[in-house]
């Protein structure tokens, strides 16, 4: 094994960074004996089971290196996102699925609240706006889903599974749990989505948030321009974590390989190769709400006060012990930026975890390869998919009330019961731009 592999690998640095105890082949090795095995009933022919098929085969075969395995008999055409004619299954196949038989030791994941024949370890449902996995079906019938509680019912169970296949953890897959992205919905349907949007960060979450919006109902996409701002080039290390990396993006302009991704799904795209700056903002003809998925704090800043009409800003959690945590800002807000993001404490410099020592002693790494790595954020790409489907929540929201939304969440997908949200509304209920969803027939 090479430096530059042990470097790249992010997946078995995410299981060192969780348990310590473990050398870096020990976790390395339970990723690769890691699987699972995907099915669905009724399900399969909703636009949310859809979606949260399409963003759990986006997440898993990037976390579970033995395999994401579907049945090959998922006939029905795809309903849900913006692609060519096909069939579920040959998008989950193209997504990186399997079809052949798992093995064994695959945990079951079925995508649906309808019991099954021969026992599921985890169940995952849309109930309207809010995202269920269970150990266990559900005993009443929910309510329609859409395809962002699809996509973030989609995410929550991926946690689940990662969590106990590979992490050991005794809770997971044990007790139901749900969020509610839109407690309050009059409607299920997603009645208006944006027209222009600004996304500012192409890694972890502004790739998700690009792969999310690719699912949303749009009747048009031709009328909705995106522009696209990022400064960094897609390197190997990103493959494991970053939901729309592929093998041809690495050496390449980010910005540029997501702008081609979005134009193939029918979006207009432009594209800022640098980063954003103080006195930077929207002008006059460029999108007037900014998605944010940077870990920059003084960027930020910057961001939320550019004069933009909305900023969802969305940071995932940067160590082990926080890999499934988010927490959203959205501005304007009852906090403002420097509140929002107050200066932190310097940390004090800390010994080299003893399996990165380890690596160093055996000759595979040197002090400083092993300094950066021990360095380095953590990303999980389920985490990445329902902070996307989170700030997504929160721009459709604000355009269907007219000024109301959470500036705050707070939530930990380890626990979402202990989730922290306030809302809040707007004085001046500003009309942002959108387009009439195509779940939604007639006039404006």
């Amino acid at each position: 094994m090479t430096q530059l592999d042990i470097q790249a690998d992010r997946g078995t640095q995410l299981v060192l960074a969780s348990d310590q105890t473990l050398r870096f082949d020990e976790a390395r090795l339970r990723l690769e004996r890691a699987s699972l095995f995907l099915t669905s009933q009724t399900a399969g022919n909703e636009h949310w089971g859809q979606a949260a098929m399409l963003a759990i085969a986006a997440c898993a075969t990037r976390m579970f290196r033995g395999g994401v395995f579907v049945d090959p008999a998922l006939t029905q055409p795809l309903r849900v996102g913006q692609r060519w004619p096909t069939t579920l299954a040959k998008a989950l196949i193209d997504a990186g699925c399997r079809a052949e038989t798992p093995p064994g030791t695959a945990l079951r994941l079925h995508v649906g609240a309808d019991p099954i024949e021969g026992q599921a370890q985890l169940y995952c449902w849309a109930d309207g706006w809010t995202a269920v996995v269970s150990p266990d079906a559900s005993k009443i019938v929910p309510k329609h889903g859409n395809a962002l509680s699809g996509a973030l019912c989609g995410a929550m169970a991926v946690t689940e599974a990662f969590r106990k296949v590979v992490l050991n953890d005794l809770l997971a897959c044990r007790r139901p749990q749900s969020f509610a992205l839109w407690p309050d919905a009059e409607e299920t349907a997603i009645t208006y989505l944006p027209s222009a949007l600004w996304l500012i960060g192409l890694g972890n979450l502004g790739q998700a948030t690009l792969f999310t919006l690719g699912l949303l109902p749009f009747d048009d996409t031709s009328e909705v321009k995106l522009l696209l701002q990022d400064d960094d080039v897609a390197g190997p290390e990103n493959l494991p974590v970053q939901v729309l990396t592929r093998y041809d993006w690495i050496g390449k302009r980010k910005a540029r390989s997501a702008a081609a991704w979005a134009e193939a799904r029918g979006f207009s795209t432009t594209l800022c190769e640098r980063r954003f700056r103080a006195g930077d903002g929207p002008g006059a003809e460029e999108p007037r709400i900014a998605l944010v998925g940077i870990d920059n704090l003084e960027g930020r800043r910057h961001i939320a006060a550019a004069g933009f009409d909305f900023v969802a800003d969305a940071g995932l959690g940067a160590t082990g012990p926080e890999a499934f945590d988010i927490r959203l800002h959205a501005f304007p807000g009852a906090r403002t930026p420097d509140r929002a993001w107050p200066e932190p404490p310097l940390a004090a410099p800390g010994e080299l975890p003893a399996a990165y020592q380890a690596l160093v002693d055996e000759g595979r790494l040197d002090d400083c390869g092993a300094m950066t790595i021990a360095g380095k954020s953590v990303g999980v790409p389920a985490t990445a998919l329902a902070a996307a489907a989170l700030q997504l929540t929160q721009v459709c929201r604000h355009i269907a009330t007219g000024g109301r939304y959470s500036d705050l969440i707070d939530v930990s997908l380890r626990n979402t019961g202990r989730a922290v949200i306030h809302d809040f509304e707007r004085p001046d209920l500003i009309r942002l731009g959108f387009r009439r969803s195509a779940e939604v027939k007639g006039p404006i």
